[in-house]
């Protein structure tokens, strides 16, 4: 195996030495249980990716890419870990077509910044996961954690239609395409989905987006005991609405819900201060979608004998969702 100043000499000839890092700081902000790398790469493109991939193949150097780092945690640690991709300079939309509501952008790339750019075209991406600020698409896939809006758009491997990657012989791979309908790679891009980085490393993506709905809404029920909190959860799946997130959570859960909603300037929901167990369902679409939803969810609540239920409007929605969005992070 290379020296660490034989390997950084080697490494900045491949890729420059302005995406070369091997200082002590850098390298602890990439560290995975207290291990650190030998050396930060910080790739431009595909084709460098598959470069020092087949580089660290030859060398038999272990190769871990990274994104914004927040789920850099998962899984179990590496017994062996020489070189950090910095995948973050990978942050391109190359492809992007509203009238097919398909959208290839590169892995680096964080979801806030994609989200931006397709709501311009008032279109959007149901990838709803912790760390939304930073986080990457390349990230949120490998890491596999699922969206809060899964109850209704599915999980990525839903409207996941295509990926690039290098494999570890650092040959770049395609699977699937840019269009839906496409069978080419027979969905091996799925594979990808909660891997960590394992069977690959992820370049490129290629996604169905979704219209922006036209309004949102929710409605929280509170009940005295998990049983009856359950049953309602349970006709609600079986009632057949079109929910975009369903949750089921304990009074300590609301509590926090509560204060986070007072630290963000709006008012909690009278049922968060119920003692017991509570339904929060979300749901969005036309103002006749949502007066049907809301005129169901009451009549249910009412039959399964909610100590506690109201439709919440628009504001405190949005927070609720974006705060149990986010739990995993305000939770630590």
């Amino acid at each position: 195996m290379s020296s660490v100043a034989n390997l950084s000499t080697r490494l900045e000839i491949l890729v420059g030495g302005d995406r070369v890092r091997a200082s002590e700081p850098a390298l602890r902000e990439f560290a995975i249980a207290g291990r650190a790398p030998m050396t930060v790469l910080k790739p431009r493109s595909g084709e460098e990716v598959a470069e020092i991939v087949g580089f660290a193949t030859a060398e038999k150097l272990a190769v871990v890419a990274c994104g914004s780092r927040s789920k850099l945690e998962l899984g179990m640690p590496p017994q062996r870990y020489e070189l950090a991709l910095d995948m973050t300079d990978l942050r391109q939309i190359a492809h992007y077509d509203p009238g097919d509501l398909t959208v290839s952008v590169d892995t680096g790339m964080r979801i806030n910044e994609l989200a931006a750019t397709l709501a311009e075209k008032k279109q959007f991406l149901p990838l709803a996961v912790p760390c939304s600020a930073t986080s990457t698409v390349g990230g949120a896939i490998s890491s596999g954690i699922d969206s809060t809006l899964r109850q209704q758009y599915g999980t990525a491997r839903d409207f996941l239609i295509g990926a690039e990657f290098v494999d570890g012989t650092g040959k770049h791979c395609k699977s699937g395409g840019r269009v839906v309908k496409n069978v080419t790679g027979y969905d091996l891009h799925k594979l990808l989905i909660g891997s960590l980085g394992t069977l690959g490393v992820i370049t490129r993506l290629n996604f169905r987006t979704f219209p922006l709905p036209e309004l949102r809404g929710a409605h929280l029920a509170s009940f005295p005991t998990i049983e009856t909190a359950l049953n309602f959860h349970i006709s609600l799946l079986k009632s057949g609405l079109p929910f975009s997130g369903l949750e089921l959570f304990d009074s300590g859960l609301s509590a926090l819900l509560a204060a986070s909603l007072n630290k963000a300037g709006g008012s909690p929901p009278e049922s968060l201060a119920t003692s017991g167990w509570h339904v929060f369902a979300s749901f969005a679409g036309s103002a006749a979608v949502l007066e049907r939803i809301t005129r169901e969810l009451q009549k249910l609540a009412g039959q399964a004998q909610a100590a506690h239920k109201e439709t919440l409007d628009f504001p405190r929605t949005q927070l609720i969702n974006e705060l149990l969005r986010e739990a995993i992070e305000w939770l630590r």
